[in-house]
């Protein structure tokens, strides 16, 4: 058996819904309070460690079709009314790689001096 170790690559992350509350009616199949809202996070990772995102956008899920729909297709009026209490924000620990890295580099600037 050949086993393959993927040292580094890009990672996708949807972060749940805070709120646990519907964000409205589906355009698609017509059920009423069958939308979700979620936060879909792109990010870099070394080994397991998430190095630094690089990109964030909303999707929205029917719970009913199932039918996804991502940032770009959503009406502006519905994501200006999603509030911070029902999206949550990318979590800082999605940027620990970049914090080591500045770690690292004090302690070397540090030993240096």
């Amino acid at each position: 058996m050949h086993h393959t170790m993927i040292i580094f690559g890009a990672r996708t992350k949807v972060l749940t819904n805070r709120s646990q509350s519907a964000v409205g009616d589906c355009d698609y199949c017509g059920t009423a309070q069958s939308l979700f809202a979620y936060r879909q996070i792109k990010y870099f990772h070394i080994f397991w460690i998430p190095i630094f995102p690089y990109s964030a956008q909303i999707i929205m899920i029917c719970n009913h079709c199932k039918k996804l729909s991502y940032q770009s297709e959503i009406k502006p009026q519905t994501l200006q009314s999603l509030s911070s209490r029902t999206i949550r924000k990318t979590p800082i620990g999605y940027f620990t790689g970049l914090m080591l890295i500045g770690l690292l580099v004090a302690a070397i600037v540090i030993a240096g001096i």
